[in-house]
């Protein structure tokens, strides 16, 4: 027997003990790839209206070292940034979905550069530092250091 419930993110099956699991993350995925039907990754959101709004910020880690010959310095940092998605918007007890790298590279983001830099690198160590999540409103937060 399966109970389906997409609004609390449920499917509960029965398994030969005759008792009932719950496997929360199926619904989920089945969310997600609902989400992404039709979904063109690059097609900014509210294409044809005004601009996508885009927020941003930083926290810095660390900075240095500052050479004065050069004119550069060096620092670590989070950088962060956040527009809404109305094509992501979702319905369910959920507030905010935790989305892993590879649905960033299924969605639009936006071409963000500095100007006048000189050199970057994002920082990985077995894995890429990024995060993103997903809001009920298709508000999207992306995290990279």
């Amino acid at each position: 027997m399966t109970d389906s419930d997409y609004g609390n993110f449920r499917i509960s099956s029965q398994n030969k003990f005759g008792f009932y699991r719950t496997n929360p993350h199926k619904n989920i995925s089945d969310l997600l790839d609902n989400l992404l039907a039709g979904y063109d990754n690059n097609i900014r959101p509210g294409f044809g209206g005004p601009p996508a709004e885009i927020e941003v910020n930083f926290n810095v880690r660390s900075m240095g070292p500052i050479s004065e010959i050069d004119m550069t310095y060096s620092m670590d940092c989070y950088f962060r940034q956040q527009w809404i998605d109305p094509r992501l918007t979702f319905h369910g007890n959920k507030e905010t979905l935790a989305l892993s790298i590879s649905m960033l590279e299924k969605i639009w983001k936006p071409d963000t550069y500095f100007y006048n830099g000189k050199q970057s690198y994002l920082h990985t160590i077995t894995t890429p530092n990024k995060f993103v999540r997903l809001f009920q409103n298709g508000t999207v937060l992306y995290s990279s250091r």
